[in-house]
């Protein structure tokens, strides 16, 4: 069975979810490894907002950027 490769966002697409993130009360980008192909920095850098990891992606942020929320789960990272 193979893997799923999704494909990268286009510049409209991403004009189009920062918009859609922009008009949220409390958004927050929660990452897995299927955003390695898509370019979350930006969007995080553009908008300021908390970033919640999964463990297969604990590796995109330090745990010392101011915007990184921990990894959700049973186990999870110290609050």
């Amino acid at each position: 069975m193979g893997g799923h490769t999704p494909e990268r966002a286009s510049d409209g697409n991403m004009n189009e979810i920062i918009d859609l993130l922009q008009k949220s009360s409390r958004p927050a980008l929660f990452l897995g490894n299927g955003a390695r192909n898509f370019n979350w920095e930006t969007i995080k850098n553009i908008l300021g907002i908390p970033v919640l990891l999964t463990w297969k992606s604990m590796d995109f942020l330090g745990e010392d950027d101011p915007l990184f929320c921990g990894i959700p789960g049973m186990i999870s990272t110290r609050g």
